[in-house]
């Protein structure tokens, strides 16, 4: 390593230019024996130099910056430039700050379609039990796989929130575009705030579709042979029916940007039966300020956002609790399915459809000031499988601000109360109308 990285001060490790240049056109075992040999609390720091890696393992208690990494060329599932690997043992407090992975996918070939992570080459790949996890400033383009994918691999088996495997996970003003499947893939994650991220053409086909990594991530499709594609801007699954573990909760997206990703936005679904012991439903999911679309090629029914289970959940309960949608764009419809506690606020829905959007299984939804106005949710049956589901609509909307949600005074469903302190969160949303509101959600 050059001399010029020499003298420098405790736990700040420089990576020259000169040492890049002259290095292997692999150069995993570099830039890996740096990230061993920093010390707790150590800063790797790049230089803004490149380097050509298959997968860098990082470690608790450190920080990555100023890198720009390139997938390495071939046919190596789970080549992910950067992995956090907390299946083994817990990884805590890692941050990656102005890190830009492109996955090169043109040059991958014989990419893997077995288990979760449909061969693994994701730009970022977090595994296992991982919290403290910081991005910023920072990019995942052209990976085989995802943006980032949160896979828990099983390594927890109650929906607790502090029990999730994914803890206090903070992705900012970065961007993840041109990935083949989604752009960030989840499950089994808790308190993760996304803000100011862009998602844009991903589970696409780029470059003409001339080489396989140029191909989107496709499923089987009809009975012809053919394949579809099926990649979203943030795709949560959880994997196992009768195990938790895989659960969601207290999850914001704040300020972001989806674009042109093939199918969808936002796309949730779940497929663990609330029979699982330590079951808790997916809740507390704030989407505010944000813009989305129903993608390149928009599901017959324009979905935008969609909430989904499987099949045999139809009438099982509500799944999903406690959806807020503030101050945000969709440029298509709403998909809500086992779900309850949904407030749609100072929003606007630009869809072709003559509704909303469509609902099953759904009760306590709320629109409030939202445009088309004219419009109302297709909704069928209670989380129960009952005929009477309970939605509402007002043109008026309610919003106050002050330093703390209100304990007194009336307040209807969807009242927003925006924090007048210099603090966090943002605000507060009514989800149950009462003297005074009787749940507060905030945002």
């Amino acid at each position: 390593m050059k001399s010029c990285c020499a003298a420098l001060p405790l736990g700040l490790l420089l990576l020259c230019q000169a040492a890049a240049a002259s290095a292997p056109a692999d150069q995993t075992a570099l830039l890996q024996q740096a990230i061993d040999a920093l010390p707790p609390g150590g800063i790797l720091d790049c230089q803004g130099a490149s380097y050509v890696v298959s997968s860098l393992l990082l470690k608790s208690n450190m920080t990555m910056q100023n890198c720009s990494l390139t997938t390495l060329p071939g046919a190596l599932d789970f080549a992910s430039p950067v992995t956090i690997d907390g299946r083994g043992q817990p990884v805590a407090n890692v941050t990656l700050r102005r890190v830009q992975v492109f996955g090169d996918r043109h040059e991958q070939t014989n990419i893997g379609y077995a288990g979760q992570e449909d061969g693994g080459r994701h730009c970022f790949r977090i595994l296992g039990r991982v919290s403290g996890l910081v991005i910023e400033d920072s990019s995942g383009s052209y990976c085989a796989t995802d943006g980032i994918a949160f896979v828990s691999w099983g390594v927890s088996t109650s929906d607790n929130p502090a029990d999730l495997p994914f803890q206090n996970i903070a992705v900012r003003n970065s961007q993840f575009s041109f990935n083949r499947r989604s752009g960030i893939s989840a499950d089994g994650i808790n308190n993760a705030t996304f803000d100011h991220v862009s998602f844009l053409n991903n589970g696409t086909t780029v470059a003409g579709g001339l080489a396989e990594g140029d191909l989107c991530a496709s499923s089987p499709g009809p009975a012809s042979g053919a394949a579809q594609c099926y990649g979203s801007g943030f795709w949560y699954e959880d994997y196992r029916t009768g195990v938790a573990g895989e659960g969601l909760s207290d999850v914001l997206f704040f300020g972001c940007v989806f674009r042109n990703n093939f199918q969808r936005s936002l796309f949730f679904i779940t497929h663990e039966q609330p029979s699982a012991p330590n079951y808790q439903p997916r809740s507390n999911i704030r989407i505010v300020d944000s813009s989305l679309d129903a993608g390149l090629q928009p599901l017959a029914e324009d979905y935008a956002v969609q909430f989904q289970v499987d099949a045999p959940l139809a009438g099982a309960g509500a799944l999903y609790q406690n959806i807020a949608i503030q101050n945000t764009q969709l440029s298509g419809s709403l998909g809500l399915h086992q779900a309850a506690n949904v407030s749609v606020i100072s929003s606007a829905i630009d869809t072709p459809l003559a509704s909303l959007g469509y609902a099953a299984g759904i009760t306590n939804i709320s629109f409030r000031d939202v445009q088309p106005s004219g419009k109302t949710l297709a909704a069928a049956l209670d989380p129960a499988g009952g005929p009477a589901p309970v939605v509402t609509y007002s043109n008026t909307p309610a919003v106050t601000s002050a330093a703390s949600p209100p304990q007194s005074g009336t307040n209807g469903k969807g009242d927003v109360v925006w924090n007048s302190a210099a603090s966090a969160p943002s605000g507060w949303i009514c989800l149950s109308a009462g003297t005074p509101c009787a749940q507060w959600l905030d945002f």
